[in-house]
């Protein structure tokens, strides 16, 4: 039987899933604390990085189909009070420690990044 060929689409969305839920599964038994904690003054916390990972998903398959950033259209970077081109790159240290936001708000955005991109990766095909 010869291999059939993979549709990339749903390649992509499976190995999204498949990061989101590794997420999930770091997170969902640990406390603000913990999420939070940087394991010195230089590091980032895992909130932080979940999130600038959320950011860059979201902007990178927002440019990919031509649409606006969720961060943006949804009206995140304003629940955040954060700019709405900030990704967390270029982030001084400062900043990185400041960021604290509630648990809701991090993984209210971070879930809706993970649904407008499965469906954004769903829109892209050859022609994109």
């Amino acid at each position: 039987m010869p291999n059939e060929p993979v549709n990339l689409n749903t390649f992509a969305v499976a190995l999204l899933e498949a990061a989101h839920r590794t997420l999930k599964q770091a997170t969902d038994d640990i406390t603000d604390e913990q999420l939070f904690h940087q394991p010195t003054p230089e590091t980032n916390s895992m909130g932080w990085l979940a999130w600038h990972l959320s950011r860059w998903k979201d902007r990178f398959a927002a440019d990919a189909v031509g649409e606006d950033q969720v961060w943006v259209s949804q009206g995140w970077a304003e629940r955040f009070d954060m700019e709405p081109d900030r990704t967390g790159q270029g982030d001084t240290l400062e900043q990185v420690a400041a960021f604290k936001p509630s648990r809701e708000l991090l993984f209210g955005y971070i879930e809706a990044v993970q649904e407008a991109v499965v469906d954004r990766v769903g829109k892209i095909s050859g022609d994109r």
